[in-house]
């Protein structure tokens, strides 16, 4: 790991909570896997959130003998087995990185500056149904030389609490705002979104292409799904997700709506106009992906209308096997199920074997970085 990939820094010696990882000497690879204890004794996902990004995780590494771990109890782990433990503080800000809270302007965010003179390039971070605020791939996108805004637009102070109509103008707003800063270069900034987050970026930059140089989707999709995005001239209207016929839960619902082929296609009233693209793009997907499991499909549709229209240059595919839908910064516990609070569900999203997973994190955060630099 160096520098210019996940920042290994520590700014405090104080952390908010530990992460306990258990390996067993065995030759066996299962038993080798590091497993998080869930945070706070909540076992409803395995997603490790990180709300205070100033301070870091401390990370105990314990060994021990012939141990074979099932499920999350480890009351049968006892001292005298211990081999070895080593205690590790992980950080999102590197020395020197500076944090920022933004509510004024017309949007919510959090604003990462570099450490140094600058100017740096300037990338908008969204996240997808987590809603909130989450700084912490900003934080790491800091450490590694962006300006980086992570922003809120849903479930967040006075946003709505549920997906909606969004307004064009709200992250035009955070857009311009990053670009006026005196740290920031000029001429345009990047925009990486992870899920919903990587569909608004796809719609963003097909909207306000001046703007935008560089666009990462992570586990995007070519269409809103329950939610719509407003111009001053037209709406990118979203499928209706309401429409739920079966009685099934939304998590079946929304993956028998991914499956549906015909919605994405050029034509169909609810896809987004890709081929108004004029920067360059990076799709990144998992082909372990439960949640979309046509998303390779999905990316090819990208990939072929940006095509036609002789952008075929401007769009890189980067599938990931191994991967789920939730790809994040690399040497972050790989997530393959999630809680979805607004609905109150389960959602399974794939990524299973952990060691794959893990591994193409570690290459999405190369790429990205790569990408993000050569283009903003």
């Amino acid at each position: 790991m160096t520098a210019r990939q996940c920042s290994n820094h520590s700014l405090t010696t104080k952390p908010t909570r530990m992460e306990k990882y258990h390996w067993s000497h065995s030759p066996h690879l299962e038993d080798r896997i590091p497993v998080m204890e869930p945070p706070g004794g909540t076992d409803r996902d395995d997603m490790l959130r990180k709300r205070d990004v100033t301070k870091p995780l401390k990370v105990s590494l314990d060994v021990y003998n012939s141990v074979r771990i099932g499920g999350n109890n480890y009351g049968s782990l006892e001292e005298n087995n211990k081999l070895a433990s080593v205690t590790l503080l992980r950080s999102y800000m590197s020395d020197g990185v500076t944090r920022h809270v933004v509510e004024s302007g017309g949007f919510y965010g959090t604003l990462f500056i570099p450490s140094g003179e600058g100017p740096f390039p300037g990338v908008v971070d969204m996240w997808g149904f987590s809603g909130g605020l989450r700084e912490d791939r900003a934080a790491l996108l800091a450490a590694n030389g962006f300006a980086a805004l992570a922003i809120a637009y849903c479930e967040y102070k006075d946003l709505p609490e549920q997906y909606g109509l969004f307004q064009l103008s709200y992250f035009e707003s955070a857009i311009d705002w990053l670009i006026s800063q005196p740290k920031v270069k000029s001429g345009g900034v990047g925009l990486v979104g992870l899920s919903n987050g990587g569909t608004l970026a796809l719609a963003l930059a097909a909207q306000l292409g001046h703007k935008v140089k560089a666009v990462v989707s992570v586990s995007g999709y070519p269409m809103f799904i329950g939610c719509s995005l407003a111009t001053q001239t037209m709406t990118i209207p979203g499928y209706p997700a309401n429409q739920n016929s079966s009685g099934d839960s939304c998590y079946l619902h929304f993956m028998s709506i991914f499956k549906s082929e015909e919605l994405y296609t050029s034509g169909s009233p609810w896809a987004i106009p890709v081929e108004q693209i004029s920067c360059p793009v990076l799709l990144v997907y998992g082909l372990d992906d439960l949640l979309i499991p046509n998303v390779e499909w999905m990316c090819e549709v990208i990939f072929r209308r940006m095509q036609q229209n002789r952008k075929k240059t401007f769009c890189t595919k980067l599938g990931l096997y191994g991967a789920g839908h939730l790809i994040t910064p690399c040497y972050n516990p790989p997530c393959s199920r999630k809680y979805i609070k607004l609905l109150d569900e389960m959602w399974f999203v794939g990524g299973d074997n952990k060691t794959l997973f893990a591994k193409c994190c570690e290459q999405y955060w190369k790429r990205s970085l790569e990408f993000l630099f050569k283009y903003i």
